[in-house]
């Protein structure tokens, strides 16, 4: 069984790897895997993850730390495997939501994850950082580079829009789940999971012991159009929804 989950780990986070590395790789860049700015970010993410509820849970309950379940289930829930090998929801409240969050920011893009994706993320951040050096330094003039190429104003903008769609969308989704009847808990992970397409939820219901077949169907209905949404990037879709996209 420990090797069977040490193995699903690997490709776990094999697939959760822009697939242009191994082409890369493959070509003869053989350091592509540690020079990859979205990869070391991703690994980054996932040892500070673990490191934090590590040590969260060894003040919290000594018996219930486990490395290789802290581990498993924190690349699951990060790049939406839809894995558990563990009753994660009995390891306190600190540690939902830290599963909670993960749960937004999936893998590398290029990758089979869904979520906002790590690169959108590190825009955000470069975006944020500049924003706070203009408030520093009115007059100075900083260029915004990804990976040494410098981006440009539209494709921020792109990032931007999607990041704010996405949580306005699941906030929607939480809302319209809590009208079918759900608790906070299961109507706010259930919209979360949904939309970065993750598996399980949090709580009693959806958690990692339970499954979705007890909801109700509108509840269903509005998870599955969470699903369809997330893993089509938004736009895909909501795209559909404009007149002048048919008339074009």
């Amino acid at each position: 069984m420990r090797a069977r989950q040490l193995v699903t780990m690997l490709f776990i986070i094999l697939g959760s790897l822009p697939f242009i590395v191994y082409i890369k790789f493959i070509n003869g860049n053989k350091k592509i895997f540690t020079t990859d700015i979205q990869i070391r970010t991703f690994v980054r993410i996932i040892l500070i993850a673990i490191t934090i509820l590590s040590i969260y849970l060894i003040f919290y309950d000594g018996n219930k730390f486990n490395l290789r379940s802290i581990f498993f289930n924190v690349i699951s829930i990060l790049t939406g495997t839809g894995y558990v090998n563990a009753e994660f929801d009995s390891w306190g409240s600190f540690a939902l939501v830290l599963f909670l969050a993960l749960m937004f920011i999936g893998g590398c893009a290029g990758s089979t994850t869904c979520g906002v994706k790590i690169f959108r993320i590190q825009i955000l951040y470069l975006f944020i950082s500049n924003q706070l050096k203009k408030i520093i330094y009115p007059k100075g003039v900083f260029v915004m580079k990804y990976d040494k190429n410098v981006i440009d104003n539209k494709f921020i903008s792109s990032i931007i829009s999607f990041i704010y769609l996405y949580f306005v969308i699941f906030f929607i989704l939480a809302a319209l789940l809590s009208l079918t009847g759900l608790d906070f808990v299961t109507a706010i992970s259930g919209a979360a999971t949904s939309i970065s397409n993750v598996g399980p939820g949090l709580g009693n219901i959806i958690g990692p012991n339970g499954n979705f077949s007890t909801l109700p169907d509108m509840s269903k209905w509005i998870l599955t159009l969470g699903m369809i949404l997330g893993r089509l990037e938004l736009f895909a879709i909501l795209v559909l929804f404009i007149p002048s996209f048919w008339r074009n």
